[in-house]
């Protein structure tokens, strides 16, 4: 086993040591949520993860960010905020979108949303909004740039220009709450 760590790397099985440190365990498998030396104890079976880095998002983390990009199906997310608090590293998260309504993503760039990590993998945070308080919670009129109100649960309408178009919002949606 290499003595080094990357978020989201497969460990171990719970089955083989147990975990300490800067790991998770999810269905079964111990992972890192930090760039971190290993150490593995064979006398009392641990396996001990020393962060050398800030802490990784771990599976059902909250964060707040701004799209980036949108490649349908993949909305790249900037994350601000992690579970409440400003994230001093370029982190970014991957939104896969399919199915959707009219082909439509869930945001368009610029757009500020919530998520909750789904998994990671190979350092790369995959993301869902798939709970009502998931979503958009602010956006602007992808024609004029003008405030929009919600109509309905997924549909905003331009108060400038009239236009209307589709995004998953959160719950607490409001206009302007930048």
């Amino acid at each position: 086993m290499n003595n080094r760590a990357v978020p989201g790397e497969g460990l171990a099985v719970i089955e083989e040591y147990d975990a300490r440190g800067d790991v998770y365990v999810l269905d079964g498998e111990i992972y890192s949520t930090k760039v971190a030396n290993i150490r593995i104890n064979r006398k009392d079976r641990s396996l001990t993860s020393i962060g050398l880095k800030k802490p990784f998002p771990k599976p059902d983390d909250e964060i707040v960010g701004t799209i980036d990009q949108v490649q349908k199906p993949f909305v790249y997310i900037r994350i601000n905020q992690l579970d409440g608090r400003n994230v001093g590293v370029k982190q970014t998260a991957v939104l896969y979108m399919k199915g959707s309504v009219r082909d439509a993503p869930a945001g368009r760039e610029g757009d500020i949303i919530r998520a909750k990590v789904k998994l990671i993998r190979n350092a790369m945070l995959f993301v869902r909004i798939d709970e009502p308080e998931l979503g958009v919670i602010f956006t602007s009129c992808s024609k004029c740039g003008g405030e929009v109100v919600p109509t309905g649960r997924s549909f905003v309408k331009c108060t400038r220009c009239g236009h209307r178009d589709y995004r998953k919002l959160a719950m607490d949606y409001k206009s302007g709450a930048k």
